[in-house]
């Protein structure tokens, strides 16, 4: 069941390996303060291990734990937060999917040689 379009919003913020969840909140917050119209509330994900598939899973159980609480959903996440965002909201299974994920500067998880190696 969709959430009607004046109910509140919940985000997810999720941060990148080397930072924290309330830096990442404070890079994204003027983001939906801006562009999302009524009440929204904040989480966000604290996780020192660097562990992309710990992060997801994180994710996915936030939005089976939030799905049908008839509110609109959008998971942020930075760096390897952007990567787990994508791969949790894939891992929720029948779960509703969130109304948006943004993935800003995705991390690099593949073998680093070329570029990457270089930089």
């Amino acid at each position: 069941m969709s959430a009607p379009r004046t109910a509140p919003w919940r985000v997810l913020v999720v941060h990148g390996a080397g930072s924290t969840g309330a830096t990442a909140q404070a890079l994204l917050q003027p983001l939906w303060q801006e562009a999302l119209p009524g009440p929204w509330t904040v989480t966000a994900v604290e996780d020192r291990t660097g562990d992309v598939e710990e992060v997801a899973e994180q994710v996915a159980v936030w939005l089976r734990g939030t799905a049908g609480a008839h509110s609109r959903r959008i998971v942020a996440g930075i760096s390897l937060g952007a990567h787990a965002a994508i791969l949790g909201a894939m891992r929720a299974g029948d779960s509703e999917p969130p109304s948006c994920i943004v993935a800003a500067m995705p991390a690099w998880l593949g073998r680093a040689d070329g570029t990457a190696r270089l930089t």
